[in-house]
């Protein structure tokens, strides 16, 4: 990260930091589509998991939101509607709440910010398009294991001898994020475990090697 990022990501927290805090813990809501209220939430730690249901009941994962960043966007581009989203902490969440007034005056005033915000929907829109792409031209197994990538290298922890850790993840919820059946994804993940690839055990998923499954990923 340069400088002038680092300096925006410093404002952006020194600003929300001002506003009330709230906690929530595992699996609370903490927005739903039903919500009225004008609050835009800043993530000071933990993950948030945007998702919609489908019809038949199920969960459809769109994003898992890390701390630094802010929901709903649709009120800081002055929306007047509510969001479209359910909004659950994934792991234990601190936000701070803040009026979406005090949140666009804010942009509206640090052009740099505002910047910053675009990148990030940006990358946002970016990642569904890559998203949409593999769900429409590849099988199942393939978007799993590009979806392990993606989690390693945003998600991951060092572990001993190289591994990198997932924590939190169950093949249902992998499901969800992918819209397919927790069978098929449980199918694919013992593929990967006879390889030697990865293991899993309640909910942490440990992979013994990244290189390999990049290359089962770009191979694909």
């Amino acid at each position: 990260m340069d400088s002038d990022q680092a300096n925006v990501k410093s404002d952006i927290t020194s600003f929300f930091a001002s506003f009330p805090k709230q906690s929530f813990s595992v699996g609370a809501m903490i927005l739903t589509p039903d919500d009225t209220g004008r609050d835009v939430y800043f993530l000071a730690s933990g993950r948030v998991k945007m998702f919609v249901y489908s019809e038949s009941g199920s969960q459809v994962v769109f994003h898992i939101l890390g701390p630094g960043m802010y929901f709903p966007l649709c009120l800081l581009f002055g929306s007047r509607g509510s969001t479209m989203y359910y909004h659950q902490a994934f792991s234990a969440v601190v936000v701070h709440r803040c009026p979406a007034e005090s949140a666009r005056a804010f942009f509206q005033k640090n052009p740099p910010l505002v910047a910053s915000l675009c990148f990030r929907l940006w990358q946002g829109i970016e990642g569904l398009t890559r998203r949409l792409e593999t769900g429409l031209t590849q099988p199942v197994p393939v978007q799993t294991t590009r979806l392990l990538v993606y989690m390693v290298k945003h998600f991951g922890e060092k572990g001993k001898n190289g591994n990198s850790i997932i924590r939190g993840f169950t093949h249902q919820e992998i499901a969800d994020w992918l819209g397919t059946t927790r069978e098929t994804v449980s199918l694919r993940m013992e593929q990967l475990k006879r390889k030697r690839i990865l293991s899993y055990q309640s909910g942490t998923i440990t992979v013994h090697s990244l290189r390999r499954l990049e290359h089962l990923a770009e191979a694909s």
